[in-house]
């Protein structure tokens, strides 16, 4: 949390008090509003009274619960405050049972001028505490089963932007969503997006996933080519549709002006692809695009009229503009990009991309990749197989690769998927190069194994803060020895995600991480999550910790604990 002293490193107190109001707003616009009040709030009646002018964006999503208690009790004390917060971002994904007791404090209703909510996890009970915001205009709904319910709940008749995450379900149209000019939503077919976007004759922005080709409805050329008129800007992600749809899809969206079209799940004719586009839209300032095709040719119209390049595979070819449009890529051993050198330099084609999958046995020309912004480095496969001193070579290129190919400086993440090589020395030249690497996520064998290594502790000990132990394509439970070495090795952890068969080793994990924070269990049995809750229960005094407990699904298969320490 930001504290007030480190801006005296650089200026005495006098000089910063000095600076006029106008400078100082303009400043705030750079931290969040918690940080904001927890660092100058009473520092005088200046800041105090400047601070309470602000529009309050109010983010709890990573705040720890101590400080979320405090300023929850500063809302309740303060009516301006309430008053001032515009948006309100609450979670339950690193901060278990933050929304519902949120909602337990505040109706929602108070909040005046509340125009932007975004809500983490909801869970079932979360619900029936939500009430009517009718000046809500924008939502964004992450990772829910509920999101119809909670539309639903909220009564948002003034709600003109939309944003859903949830890519399994199906959105339903209600009296709350048909004034929305702005969608960003999951779809199962093209067929099912069409009676959407039918439905909200003022969307003028739609992002929409294609889920699935399994579907036996499908667009025929008698569709209302006015359904949609005011609709500029379209974004189309993993559209794995035969062009013939989009070509009737496209007709009830004529006046578009941005395209965005993600389509990587089987190829298409580039001949037809080309037509379409130039046909069905000449208003269209700016395409985007990401296909698969068989062949290319230089004559290429797409390729010459819109930014691009491609990248060639052993039975496929990727062709997409540039900058490359999406934030994921996926690097395996057959790729060979052939660059257009003309029109961007190298080594910015790549920036949006943040998470990057990697294939352990890439050998590429590391000059044709550059990735200057990856936060999450997924890491697939295993090195080819040979001696000992082969393999060895092996992996000292992959590091040289990696060198070449990424800017380790934004790396947060890392997670090692369906991987079958040692990783040791690997993962140590990751984290001697990525500063702020802190959440690992891999198998209980591969843990096992990585485990052996001392320097590799030390760094699991020093800079590992989330830890995610995945069982779900190796379900392997962690004995009660091997989670007491765990617990060891790692622990300044704050968060972590792992399987358990019994009460004793989650109470052992709650004993032995002093700076846990939040703690997701996979209970082998459902059926020992009453026990386990009174047990905690019990123990919570003795342990001087409190809890916020509460099951992630209606199975009761996983249970959150959200930690707070505040006692201790």
């Amino acid at each position: 949390m930001l504290k007030t002293r480190i801006f005296f490193f650089q200026m005495n107190k006098m000089k910063f008090e000095c600076l006029p109001n106008e400078t100082l707003i303009e400043f705030f616009h750079y931290l969040s509003s918690v940080d904001i009040f927890y660092s100058f709030d009473q520092l005088n009646h200046r800041f105090s009274k400047l601070i309470r002018a602000l529009r309050l964006h109010l983010d709890f999503r990573h705040v720890p619960k101590s400080i979320f208690d405090r300023f929850c009790q500063q809302i309740h004390s303060d009516l301006h405050i309430q008053t001032q917060i515009h948006a309100l971002y609450l979670s339950n994904h690193h901060t278990p049972g933050q929304i519902q007791t949120f909602l337990c404090q505040f109706s929602l209703r108070i909040f005046l001028n509340l125009q932007f909510l975004s809500l983490t996890e909801v869970r079932i009970h979360n619900i029936n505490k939500l009430q009517s915001i009718p000046q809500l205009t924008f939502l964004h709904l992450e990772s829910t089963s509920y999101d119809n319910e909670i539309i639903s709940a909220l009564q948002l008749s003034q709600l003109r932007k939309l944003s859903l995450s949830n890519q399994t379900l199906e959105f339903r149209i209600n009296k709350y969503v048909l004034s929305l000019t702005h969608l960003t939503i999951s779809s199962y077919s093209l067929y099912d997006l069409y009676h959407v976007i039918k439905s909200l004759p003022n969307l003028r922005y739609l992002n929409a996933r294609i889920s699935t080709t399994f579907s036996n409805r499908r667009l025929t050329n008698d569709l209302d080519h006015h359904s949609c008129i005011h609709l500029k800007t379209l974004i189309l992600n993993h559209s794995n549709y035969d062009f013939h749809q989009f070509e009737i899809f496209f007709q009830i969206i004529p006046n578009l002006r941005h395209l965005t079209i993600i389509h990587n799940q089987n190829s298409i004719d580039i001949d037809q692809c080309q037509q379409l586009i130039i046909n069905s839209f000449n208003q269209l300032k700016t395409f985007q695009f990401i296909f698969i095709v068989k062949t290319m040719n230089n004559d290429c119209t797409i390729q010459h009229r819109w930014c691009s390049e491609y990248i060639c595979g052993r039975d496929f070819i990727y062709i997409y503009t540039i900058p490359y449009p999406s934030n994921q890529f996926i690097l395996s051993s057959e790729l060979i990009r052939y660059r257009n050198e003309l029109k961007m330099e190298t080594g910015h084609v790549f920036d949006q991309v943040t998470e990057l999958t990697l294939y352990m046995n890439v050998q590429q020309k590391t000059n044709h990749f550059y990735f200057r912004h990856i936060q999450s480095l997924i890491l697939k496969g295993s090195f080819i197989h040979g001696t000992d001193d082969e393999i060895w070579i092996q992996k000292q290129e992959f590091i040289n690769s990696l060198e070449s190919m990424i800017n380790f400086t934004y790396l947060k993440h890392i997670t090692l998927d369906q991987v079958s090589s040692d990783l040791s020395f690997v993962l140590l030249e990751i984290f001697r190069r990525a500063p702020q690497l802190s959440t690992l996520k891999l198998n209980p064998q591969i843990l096992m194994m990585l485990i052996k290594d001392q320097k590799l502790c030390q760094y699991f000990n020093e800079y590992i803060k989330e830890l995610n132990v995945s069982i779900c394509l190796y379900p392997l439970y962690i004995g009660t020895k091997e989670m007491k070495q765990i617990c060891s090795i790692f622990s300044n952890l704050n968060e972590l995600n792992c399987a358990a068969k019994n009460v004793d080793e989650i109470l052992l994990i709650l004993k032995s991480l002093s700076k846990l924070t939040k703690l997701e269990v996979q209970l082998e049995i459902s059926d020992i999550g009453e026990f386990l809750l009174s047990e905690v229960k019990k123990q919570s005094e003795e342990m001087k910790i409190t809890f916020t407990i509460e099951y992630k699904n209606e199975e009761k298969e996983v249970m959150c604990f959200g930690i707070d320490r505040k006692l201790a």
